[in-house]
């Protein structure tokens, strides 16, 4: 009887604890790597929350990317980005809205089997973005994430060679709560 009651007060302490603690112990610090999006083939992302309060949050993301590049069958240099983004996100316990714009500059370093191909060569990325992701608010937990982010492309050095694209892309994320 005496360890019923025990344990009993063991779980109550725990409860209370844990909601004075749990502030202390989320995390508002992301490192992640996404498959496609604002990297085209795969990205290295830090985001941090910058703003939090009940249900809604406001982050800052910057990211690095690449995107190999193959010319007639030769792995060339490829492309590289620098990524720089915000989010809004809508917090469900576990589970997270988001949507947000991210700003890319990209760099192409092809070094082919002629002249034509051997060129640096710079683009502007305006990537929006809307997703989900699966995320247990505490420190040191893994997460992972879904979503869409189609990318709006600005080729070229000067206003006489300029090329607009938009593409869709889809990606998927994979990270860890710092």
């Amino acid at each position: 009887m005496i360890r019923i009651k025990i344990i009993i007060t063991a779980l109550i302490l725990a409860t209370i604890c844990s909601s004075a603690f749990s502030q202390e112990a989320l995390s508002k610090k992301f490192l992640f790597v996404d498959f496609g999006g604002a990297g085209i083939a795969a990205s290295l992302n830090y985001e941090q929350i910058m703003w939090m309060k009940n249900k809604h949050s406001f982050s800052l993301r910057g990211g690095l990317g690449y995107f190999p590049l193959i010319l007639n069958t030769k792995l060339s240099r490829g492309t590289y980005s620098v990524i720089l983004g915000a989010n809004y996100n809508k917090h469900f316990n576990k589970h997270i809205l988001s949507i947000g714009i991210s700003n890319a500059v990209t760099t192409t370093v092809a070094n082919g089997i002629s002249n034509d191909f051997n060129t640096l060569r710079y683009s502007h990325l305006i990537i929006p973005n809307m997703g989900y992701r699966y995320q247990k608010p505490e420190k040191h937990k893994l997460f992972a994430g879904m979503g869409y982010s189609p990318i709006i492309s600005y080729d070229g050095l000067s206003i006489e060679n300029h090329f607009f694209q938009f593409k869709n892309y889809f990606y998927l994320s994979i990270g860890l709560n710092l």
